[in-house]
């Protein structure tokens, strides 16, 4: 693993180290794991025009999740309601 980014470094850039390589890499690597992990931390803000409805996802112009109880399998049922409930 060492011997194949000692690799990629010399090959990568002939005038820069492999200390300095291996520092970009490393600063690379913590700014994508910054960026995935901001994408599981605030998933709604990644597609704010998506509407979600208990696991399920409404189409354009039903921005509401409503809930109604079903006698025949004495549950709730939520659905997607393009006016309030």
């Amino acid at each position: 693993m060492f011997e194949s980014v000692s690799r990629a470094a010399q090959q990568a850039a002939a005038n820069v180290s492999r200390r300095q390589f291996i520092g970009r890499l490393g600063r690379a690597a913590a700014g994508l794991a910054i960026a995935l992990g901001g994408l599981l931390l605030f998933p709604h803000d990644t597609n704010a025009a998506v509407r979600h409805c208990k696991g399920r996802i409404c189409p354009p112009g039903y921005p509401y999740c409503c809930k109604e109880y079903d006698v025949g399998c004495k549950c709730n049922v939520w659905y997607c309601s393009p006016t309030r409930c």
